[in-house]
């Protein structure tokens, strides 16, 4: 950096003297004044150091994974930090880091060859300029790799040999010694950096490998401003430092190509050495030891809705104080989306009293019913679930806040009497995202019974036999006297005596006086009486009550009652469909709808509502408007194209007819 400030002050000097052939490159003083303001502010600010931030990775959103780069002002990598050094800021809130490891993966390095006039000049002693290049480079490649991390180095000569990412240096140096090319016929141009730009883009075989260019030419001919913009900007996009061995004379470290140079090594982080045969070459290693250590770290990202995002990290140790710049990445971020699989349409609950003690009371089963869900992301970004809620009828009715959140047990105990209900699941993921499934409908059935009627008679049975021997008996008494066979015996009577006998008992009462006869017969006639009374039972007849409230009768299509049963109405709501589990009253037409409407009684009254069916619902030929119809004795009902008439057992009166008047055609 220093030697930038001393290079660039030198020049705008040597720019603003007045020698000939220098109107030309005076323009550039303003140029070179800017650039110089520019670095030196960014010097002041952070002495030099810098931070440099990898584009950050979501493909384990919401882990956003990403690299980080610091280097001092001479560009050394600047090791040991620790997350407390390390601040991420994610749009403006400030967070902290999950991991953050140091690493030494090594680096991808090209030396990229521009052969050309001033590399065939030589030194009183004979020597050439690229003689002296291939000293430099032979002493680099044949010394012992520095660091733990593997290099893989590339040779680009402009018309040339090459090598592509050998990890052999010795491979490497075989291939430049095999150049042969006398470089005063080579013209250069900017085709081999940019071959070198593109191979060091190239994947890397280790996640974290630094990438440089080493830049070895004589000023190319012409205007090369529009092509080095496009290298630097090609080069930052993949965190490639581009230095350069300048050769020309010390005349051409002036001239305009000299200045672009410069830029492009500041630009991207590299460094510039102009040669012109005097000087001592740096070694190619302090090119290559910053590259090979980086930071990888990953934090848990915040983000709960869709769109673009940015990030940056602070960076903070002892005077050590630099912001990364901010790097946006976008997200398409959707709610996820809970599916109830296999729900049930109905769950049937019956008595199930299995226990043997005397006081233990009747169970309903099931107790339970389980739900599984199956939860998608329809954004494809899979995350975790940080709750799950079961609502029955709009009220939360279970909530899971541990695994697992797909998984239900619904608790029907509460559940006594045949209902319809609404089922529906929301889950929320780690984002704060809410995602909601549809309404299911299901319905509930309770059939309940008494306990088993063997185990009560089992625990009663000297009292339930005494109850039926003295029934049985008492039911033959009476058939006995009813048919005859058994007299009752009339007070007075001697036992065992014929009627014949009892009449000569008469006829000699008879003969002991008119009075005593008298009085025998009547009291034979009262006996006779009563016993007449006896004989003549009259048995109570139960007045049967039915539960009936009303039929519908099946029409046919021209509107006469069909031959089938009525269908009964005796609960208070009837569900009419095809569906056989979910519907009392099922009827099989293809116009019918699974569940196709409900018909509810309310006191003395029925009202019929359409459960959203695709072919509607009618009464009297007008379709059932969404609040539903009061039906009333002799209603024509349709259901889809199936025809039904409504009949009251007790109708208080009929639907008087709507006489619509049609306007005849003049």
């Amino acid at each position: 950096m220093n030697r930038f400030f001393g290079t660039a002050i030198q020049l705008c000097y040597n720019l603003s003297m007045d020698r000939p052939g220098r109107r030309k490159t005076r323009r550039f003083i303003p140029f070179l004044l800017v650039l110089l303001l520019f670095n030196l502010s960014t010097a002041f600010a952070q002495d030099g150091a810098s931070a440099v931030l990898a584009q950050p990775q979501i493909d384990e959103f919401p882990i956003i994974q990403t690299s980080l780069i610091v280097r001092d002002a001479d560009g050394a990598f600047i090791g040991g930090l620790t997350p407390s050094n390390i601040t991420v800021v994610e749009n403006e809130q400030r967070l902290e880091v999950s991991e953050f490891t140091q690493l030494h993966p090594g680096a991808l390095f090209a030396v990229a060859l521009n052969p050309g006039r001033p590399f065939a000049i030589r030194d009183g002693q004979g020597i050439s300029r690229y003689d002296n290049i291939l000293t430099a480079l032979r002493a680099w490649a044949e010394a012992e790799p520095v660091g733990n991390g593997t290099d893989y180095v590339s040779l680009l000569i402009n018309n040339g040999p090459q090598i592509i990412h050998t990890q052999e240096r010795s491979d490497w140096l075989t291939a430049l010694l095999s150049y042969q090319d006398n470089p005063r016929d080579a013209s250069p141009t900017l085709d081999v950096l940019t071959r070198a730009v593109e191979v060091v883009s190239d994947d890397a075989p280790d996640a974290g490998m630094g990438r440089g260019i080493l830049f070895i030419t004589p000023i190319p001919e012409g205007d090369m401003s529009v092509g080095l913009q496009s290298l630097a900007g090609l080069a930052n996009q993949n965190s490639i430092r581009i230095s350069v061995w300048l050769v020309a004379s010390p005349d051409a470290f002036e001239s305009r190509g000299a200045v672009q140079l410069q830029e492009l090594t500041e630009l991207t982080g590299g460094q510039l050495f102009a040669y012109s045969g005097t000087e001592t070459f740096p070694d190619p290693e302090q090119y290559l030891a910053p590259l090979r250590d980086i930071y990888v770290m990953s934090y848990r990202s915040q983000v709960a809705s869709a769109g673009a995002n940015t990030v940056s990290v602070q960076v903070q140790k002892d005077d050590l104080s630099l912001v990364t710049e901010t790097k946006t990445f976008t997200l398409n971020l959707l709610p996820p989306v809970p599916v109830v699989v296999d729900p049930p349409g109905s769950i049937l609950r019956e008595n199930r009293d299995t226990e043997e003690d005397e006081e233990a009371q009747a169970k309903m089963a099931p107790e339970y019913q389980d739900l599984e869900l199956m939860i998608q992301f329809p954004d494809g970004i899979q995350r975790p679930i940080a709750s799950s809620t079961l609502y029955v009828d709009g009220i939360p009715a279970l909530v899971q806040t541990a695994e697992p959140y797909d998984q239900f047990r619904w608790d029907l105990r509460s559940y006594l009497n045949t209902a319809d209900h609404l089922i529906r699941v929301e889950v929320v993921d780690s984002q704060g995202m809410v995602g909601t499934s549809a309404d299911i409908p299901v319905r509930i059935e309770v059939n309940s019974f008494l306990p088993s009627a063997v185990r009560t008679v089992s625990r009663n049975l000297p009292w339930f036999a005494g109850f039926f021997v003295l029934l049985a008996g008492s039911v033959t008494f009476l058939v006995l006297i009813l048919t005859g066979r058994i007299r009752p015996r009339i007070p007075g009577q001697i036992a065992g005596m014929s009627s014949k006998a009892l009449s000569r008992q008469k006829g000699n009462r008879l003969r002991t006086g008119a009075a005593a006869a008298q009085n025998e017969a009547k009291s034979e006639s009262a006996v006779l009486e009563r016993v007449s009374r006896f004989a003549k039972i009259h048995w109570p007849k139960r007045r049967v009550i039915s539960s009936t409230f009303a039929h519908l009768i099946r029409l046919t299509d021209d509107a006469t009652e069909s031959s089938k049963d009525p269908v009964p109405i005796t609960s208070g709501t009837m569900v009419i469909g095809i569906d056989r589990l979910r519907c009392d009253l099922v009827l099989d037409d293809p116009s019918v709808d699974p569940v196709h409407a409900t018909l509810m009684k309310d006191g003395n009254s029925l009202c019929l509502k359409d459960s959203g069916s695709t072919a509607g619902t009618w009464v009297n030929y007008k379709q059932v408007p969404v609040d539903g119809t009061e039906l009333e004795h002799g209603d024509i009902i349709h259901i889809g194209r199936v025809a039904l008439r409504l009949k009251l057992r007790e109708p208080a009166r009929i639907r008087k007819p709507v006489v619509i008047r049609e306007e005849l055609e003049s």
